[in-house]
């Protein structure tokens, strides 16, 4: 987990959110008090408890403190076999108010019928938009636009659909071309790493929000060893310069311990990385171990020159995580050479004070 905003659990359950932005001041005032429980203790608690998406959802919202809202994106993937298309209960979502009302529902079929799915600081719930005054400053602010008109609505379903492989995904995260991409209109918080750093003009108040960083996993990899990709640095890849304290108006502000310039890379943790995860390993490694043992674990395969369980789905590509089979004899438990791919992408804007 990354203590608020992304979570992985051994029953199989990932869980990520993307910030709301919540301008209803009646109903904070009349909602929230001490007495309910803050969102960080529900999210863990349904994190250990829940053994499906739906369930994860129902007890999230229990006690609902009202504070930190959110959309809430919860993936069962005991519900996903690689070549077979789940009908539902894959991928829950919920959006959480300050207030009783909530919105949930399975969106499973959202995601199998385009191929991927997105998350961003707007409520696709046009109750929920609503009820927490979007329509107030959707006029003057891209991060109050309705979901569906939204520009990392549009950026997104232009870009996810030419994913092909995890790579573009990890790039794909930092994506911020706002002065040639006709949706962010040179505005350069209008996309999917926001950089509004780079906003020099005086109405943006020193408010100086973007992305600061990305997370990324594939199921393939977090759920046989734990393997996680992430990057802590504001996005420089397109046509937007590399972070740097010694910008416009950010020189005004001190960042005693803090590099000058933040340009740094992704980078993996999990079970090859950090000595922690040295004993995660999901795919059975006994020497009785069979092909059957082998493929009753999801995202295992086969080598049968070696004998040897190990991470990996898809037919013909071997094993990752660098690992090798010795000629063709690796397989999965896929009857089919064809996969079945699935995107899933958040976009938050962490917003601080410098």
């Amino acid at each position: 987990g990354s203590v608020d905003d992304f979570y992985v659990s051994d029953s199989n359950l990932m869980v990520f959110e993307t910030s709301l932005l919540n301008l209803n001041q009646t109903y904070s005032k009349s909602y929230v008090n001490p007495r309910r429980l803050n969102y960080w203790v529900r999210a863990n608690a349904a994190m250990f408890a829940a053994r499906n998406a739906e369930e994860w959802t129902d007890l999230f919202i229990k006690d609902n403190s009202g504070t930190y809202n959110n959309d809430y994106y919860v993936i069962d993937i005991n519900k996903f076999t690689p070549g077979q298309k789940p009908e539902k209960d894959l991928v829950w979502l919920i959006e959480q108010t300050p207030s009783d009302k909530v919105y949930k529902s399975d969106v499973t079929k959202n995601l199998t019928t385009k191929g991927h799915i997105e998350s961003f600081n707007v409520p696709v719930s046009d109750e929920i938009y609503d009820l927490m005054d979007y329509k107030q400053l959707a006029d003057v602010d891209v991060f109050h636009v309705p979901f569906f008109k939204n520009c990392r609505y549009l950026i997104s379903e232009r870009e996810l659909p030419k994913v092909k492989n995890f790579e573009d995904f990890l790039h794909l995260g930092r994506y911020n071309h706002y002065m040639t991409d006709e949706y962010s209109n040179k505005n350069p918080p209008a996309s999917i790493a926001a950089r509004n750093d780079l906003n020099t003009s005086e109405s943006n108040d020193d408010f100086f929000e973007g992305a600061t960083d990305n997370k990324a996993c594939r199921a393939s990899e977090v759920f046989t060893r734990l393997n996680v990709h992430s990057v802590n640095s504001p996005t420089s890849e397109g046509e937007v310069p590399v972070f740097s304290f010694n910008f416009d108006r950010l020189k005004n502000y001190r960042h005693d311990g803090l590099p000058d310039e933040w340009n740094f890379s992704y980078i993996e943790f999990g079970y090859n990385t950090t000595s922690f995860y040295t004993n995660i390993e999901r795919c059975p490694t006994a020497p009785e171990t069979t092909k059957h043992d082998c493929f009753s674990v999801k995202f295992c395969g086969w080598c049968g020159e070696t004998n040897k369980c190990l991470p990996g789905t898809l037919n013909g590509k071997g094993p990752l995580f660098g690992e090798t089979c010795p000629g063709n004899s690796w397989s999965t438990s896929l009857e089919e050479e064809n996969e079945i791919i699935w995107v899933i992408v958040g976009a938050s804007v962490a917003g601080g004070t410098l």
